[in-house]
């Protein structure tokens, strides 16, 4: 594999305190900063979480960055997209922000992410409805305030006479227990599928000569595999190992990836690891 040099750019969108929770007052990008990011996805109902390591910025960044309210009462929120050499790789909503002046002059700034904490802030009203209602139309209902999108495979079992509390997020989370179905958040939006369908995409291809790192490891009902960073990996995917593991190729789903990035910095990382489940025929 040919020598490249690995660059995370960031840009931060600052929410101001209107009512339009879309409203934009301050924007931070910086290029390819001394930085390290770890992101995180599980599926499910922790989907996506992320924290980055960023040097190097300037006072008054770090003071837009790191001020307080950062969702203004649940209406609008300051969230962060990034790019690895030039491809989204996460957007989310920052729900922690801190800089460490302890090691000034080497200042970094912490950030902790999730991909739509809005969901769990924001007040909503009930929903209910008399009658039967399919579960995918209720939660197309409770995101649809917030711009969001439903992806929907193959789900289609329905509610008799719901009445659903909480905050958006509890709601969409009790439709998903009701059904059982999968379920992942991502910051604009959210995927449904029946429990143990695979995405209907291509099979991507791990092996020695497209990215393997080392040889995979057991793990009593899964298997463990490090690849150079990938950012076409999606949990439910599926994937086509060849190893010379014995008894380890094969093809398999995707259960969780965790990407580990570093830009500027010596001996970092560039990475992707993925928890795989076999796919039995």
């Amino acid at each position: 594999m040919n020598y490249q040099t690995q660059i995370l750019d960031f840009e931060f969108l600052i929410k101001g305190n209107g009512e339009d929770p879309s409203e934009i007052t301050d924007t931070i990008k910086l290029k390819a900063p001394r930085s390290t990011a770890t992101i995180s996805t599980f599926g499910g109902v922790n989907s996506s979480e992320a924290s980055f390591t960023i040097w190097g910025l300037g006072r008054d960044d770090i003071a837009t960055l790191t001020r307080f309210e950062m969702w203004n009462g649940g209406k609008n929120y300051n969230a962060i997209s990034v790019k690895a050499n030039g491809v989204k790789c996460y957007e989310g909503t920052i729900i922690n922000c801190v800089a460490d002046f302890n090691q000034a002059p080497d200042i970094p700034v912490i950030i902790n992410c999730q991909p739509c904490a809005f969901l769990s802030v924001a007040v909503a009203m009930p929903f209910s409805f008399g009658g039967e209602i399919k579960a995918s139309d209720i939660i197309q209902s409770i995101i649809k305030p917030f711009g969001m999108t439903l992806t929907n495979i193959d789900v289609t079992e329905s509610l008799k006479n719901p009445y659903i509390i909480g905050s958006p997020y509890q709601q969409i989370l009790s439709v998903a227990n009701d059904i059982r179905c999968f379920i992942e958040l991502s910051y604009s939006d959210i995927y449904i599928s029946k429990i143990g369908t695979a995405r209907d995409e291509e099979a991507i291809l791990i092996s020695p000569q497209t990215g393997l790192i080392g040889y995979p490891s057991y793990f009593g009902t899964y298997l463990t595999v490090k690849t150079y960073f990938n950012p076409s990996y999606k949990t439910g995917q599926k994937v086509k190992l060849e190893t010379y593991l014995p008894l380890a190729s094969g093809d398999y789903t995707v259960g969780a990836i965790i990407h580990n990035l570093s830009c500027q910095l010596p001996g970092g990382t560039f990475e992707s690891s993925l928890i795989l489940y076999k796919v039995f025929t």
